[in-house]
């Protein structure tokens, strides 16, 4: 997938814990507020808040993630992924923001200028 420009603005956002959870704690349209949402994310289920269209727009995604086997035989995300296999919002984002914009494919190009006015 040619979303680096994507990836490359997620790695810029991941230096700023603050807007990295902000990006994920967004909760003010859950039905019953923080408990509910925190519940939703113990089931795989997050809401991501992007920027888009000079708004701020809440995107509703699950964890399962489109993913291929490796050379060792184990599952891994077919696209963006974290070092750390047991870390998931690198591949969380990236669905996010596929979705936004209307599939994985539409992801291809663009710029990290872009990808930053996404994310902050």
């Amino acid at each position: 997938l040619g979303d680096c420009h994507l990836l490359g603005a997620m790695s810029v956002v991941a230096t700023r814990v603050d807007l990295l959870e902000q990006l994920f704690s967004h909760f003010e349209g859950v039905p019953g507020g923080e408990a509910s949402h925190r519940a939703l994310m113990q089931k795989g289920i997050y809401t991501v808040q992007l920027y888009k269209d000079c708004c701020w727009v809440d995107v509703t995604v699950d964890t399962r993630i489109p993913c291929r086997q490796d050379a060792s035989g184990g599952m891994v995300p077919s696209f963006g992924r974290c070092a750390a296999r047991e870390h998931m919002w690198v591949p969380v984002l990236e669905k996010a923001f596929a979705k936004l914009y209307g599939g994985y494919g539409a992801l291809e190009g663009g710029s990290v200028t872009e990808a930053m006015a996404d994310l902050t």
